[in-house]
C-alpha cells in the first residue's frame, strides 16, 4: 500500500488502542511507526536496477520483523517520554508496524511475509496498491477522534472504521472471484484466469486469461447489479520460443516478482517481458512495466510504459472517471474517453 495510507493506518492503530493511555502522541508514533517497514525502499538507491524488487517487502515486511523490533525500541520511547508504561510502548509498537505488511498481502504487489525462511510472496490481490476509498474513510476517523475530547470514545470511533476498512479489505477478494466467475461463463474455458484491482478503488477489475499462444485481458465491473459484458483485449503471446530470455538471471528475478504472470513480445529490435498484474485501462501495452532486452539477451533494463496519452494530459480527470466506474457505470464509456493514441 501507498506510504501515506501505512501512515493513516498506523495512526489510526494507536489512536484506537493506545490514545487514553499514551496520549495523542500515540497518534503520531503509530503514523510514524506505521511507515518504517517502506524504509526497505532506499535499497534503490545502492545501484542495482532490480534492488526495489529484489528487497522492497522484505524483512521489514515480514512477520519477524515487529516482534524483534518493538521490544526494543518500546525501551527509548518510554525512557525519552517517562510516560506510559512500557508495555504500552511495547503494543503500539508492535501493532503500528505488523499491520504494515498484514495490509500490503491485500494488494498485488507481493509481500514476504516469512522472509528470512521464505522469499515466496503472499498477495491477495484483493485492492489496489492506491485506494482511496480505503483510505480516506481511514483519514476522516483518525481527524474526527483527534477532535473528540473524550479518548476513549475517539477510540471507539476509529476503532469502528478500523472494522469497517478491514471489512473492504475482504470484501475485495470476493470483487476478485466475482470477476473470475465471470470470465469463465463469458469464455467457457477452465484455463489459468487471474483477477487483479485497478487503481484508486474497487470494483473496475483487470482479469487476465493464458491461452496457448496469446493472453486476452479484460476490464470488468464487479459492483453489485452491473451486468456489462468484460471489454476484452488480445495480445500475442511469444513465450514459447523464448526459453533462452527466461533462463537470464535477471529475468527469472523478475519472474519471481511477478509470480509468473507475464507476457512476452518479441520484435526485429528486442524482447519484452510485461507485468501482467499491472496495467491502466485504455493503454495499448498490456503491462505498465517490466523488463527488457535490445541487444539479444546480453543485458536487461526495467521498463515502464509511456501512459500520459491515456490520460490526455489530466489525470484527475481520469482518476475521477475510473472512480465513476467503480460505482456502476459502464466500463466501456471509460475506454471511449480515454484511450491510448
Amino acid at each position: 500500500m501507498d506510504l501515506v495510507t501505512q501512515g493513516i493506518l498506523g495512526a489510526a492503530v494507536g489512536q484506537a488502542g493506545f490514545q487514553h493511555k499514551l496520549g495523542r502522541k500515540a497518534v503520531l508514533w503509530g503514523a510514524i511507526y506505521g511507515m518504517v517497514p517502506d524504509l526497505d525502499v532506499l535499497v534503490k538507491f545502492s545501484g542495482n536496477p532490480f534492488a526495489e524488487q529484489l528487497y522492497h517487502r522484505g524483512f521489514t515486511h515480514s512477520l519477524f520483523f515487529a516482534p524483534l523490533i518493538a521490544p526494543i525500541v518500546a525501551v527509548v520511547m518510554r525512557k525519552s517520554y517517562k510516560t506510559g508504561d512500557y508495555w504500552s510502548w511495547l503494543w503500539l509498537i508492535f501493532w503500528a508496524l505488523i499491520t504494515h505488511p498484514l495490509l500490503d498481502v491485500f494488494t498485488h504487489y507481493g509481500t514476504q511475509l516469512l522472509n528470512p525462511l521464505s522469499t515466496y510472496r503472499f498477495s491477495l490481490a484483493a485492492i489496489p496498491v492506491v485506494d482511496l476509498l480505503y483510505s480516506i474513510p481511514l483519514l476522516l476517523a483518525v481527524i474526527v477522534g483527534l477532535i473528540i475530547p473524550k479518548d476513549r470514545l475517539a477510540g471507539t470511533v476509529t476503532s469502528f472504521m478500523l472494522l469497517l476498512t478491514t471489512s473492504y479489505l475482504f470484501y475485495g477478494i470476493t470483487c476478485n472471484s466475482a470477476a473470475v466467475d465471470q470470465a469463465r461463463q463469458e469464455l467457457g474455458i477452465t484455463d489459468r484466469i487471474e483477477s487483479y484491482p485497478t487503481l484508486f478503488q474497487i470494483h473496475l477489475r483487470r482479469v487476465v486469461v493464458h491461452l496457448p499462444g496469446e493472453v486476452k485481458i479484460g476490464l470488468v465491473s464487479t459492483y453489485p447489479g452491473a451486468k456489462y459484458p468484460i471489454q476484452w483485449f488480445r495480445y500475442r503471446d511469444d513465450l514459447q520460443n523464448n526459453h533462452n530470455f527466461l533462463e537470464l538471471s535477471d529475468v527469472r528475478t523478475y519472474l519471481w516478482f511477478c509470480a509468473g504472470d507475464c507476457l512476452i513480445q518479441k520484435d526485429r529490435h528486442s524482447i519484452k517481458l510485461y507485468d501482467l498484474r499491472f496495467g491502466v485501462p485504455g493503454a495499448n501495452e498490456p503491462g505498465i512495466w517490466g523488463v527488457e532486452s535490445t541487444d539479444g539477451g546480453h543485458h536487461v533494463n526495467l521498463f515502464k510504459a509511456p501512459l500520459s496519452s491515456v490520460y490526455k494530459g489530466n489525470v484527475f480527470s481520469w482518476a475521477y472517471d475510473v472512480m465513476k466506474v467503480s460505482f456502476g457505470k459502464d466500463p466501456r464509456q471509460l475506454l471511449e474517453n480515454y484511450h491510448e493514441q
